[in-house]
């Protein structure tokens, strides 16, 4: 292997780490589990207007423990991911949509499906890859992601059962 295909494999390995990174952060949020969520970021990140881990990891709580009796878990996955390396830094552009189980006022339940977007800035650590920062697309550091499309839809746990009994019918 020449140099240059070396490069090319490193240069591969640290996008795919820093995309694991931010997977951590969203598997952070599936579990709510603050911890797991403030390890993906260096002790003086910045997560849209929290400035260091400490007002991190204080925003991150208050919005779990606001979303926890309504958004009953998270389920993001990654659709866009474009991620440039230069040496020890990194920063990408992230796109996912969010499968989000509700329950409403009434009782009724719901699936509040999200297109959301990110900017991150990774630094690679001696414990690895790090966000260093992390924002919106549209709305910059006023937000940790945004929210470019959503909707919502009856949530039917039994809806696949449904459609093969239907059709065996």
């Amino acid at each position: 292997m020449n140099q240059d295909e070396f490069a090319e494999i490193r240069r591969f390995a640290d996008q795919w780490a820093c995309q694991k990174v931010h997977e951590r952060y969203w598997y952070g949020e599936a579990k709510r589990d603050v911890d797991l969520i403030c390890s993906v970021f260096t002790d003086d990140a910045r997560y849209s207007n929290a400035n260091g881990i400490a007002e991190i990891r204080k925003k991150i709580s208050g919005y779990m423990s606001e979303m926890h009796p309504i958004i009953e878990n998270f389920h993001v996955l990654p659709i866009a991911v474009d991620i440039q390396v230069d040496g020890d830094r990194a920063s990408g552009e992230i796109r996912g949509v969010a499968f989000n189980p509700v329950r409403k006022r009434d009782g009724s339940r719901k699936v509040l499906v999200v297109g959301v977007g990110y900017i991150d800035e990774f630094v690679r650590t001696p414990a690895g890859w790090r966000i260093s920062a992390m924002r919106g697309i549209e709305g910059g550091w006023d937000v940790a992601h945004d929210n470019t499309w959503q909707f919502e839809a009856d949530l039917n746990p039994n809806a696949l059962r449904e459609l093969f009994t239907s059709w065996r019918s």
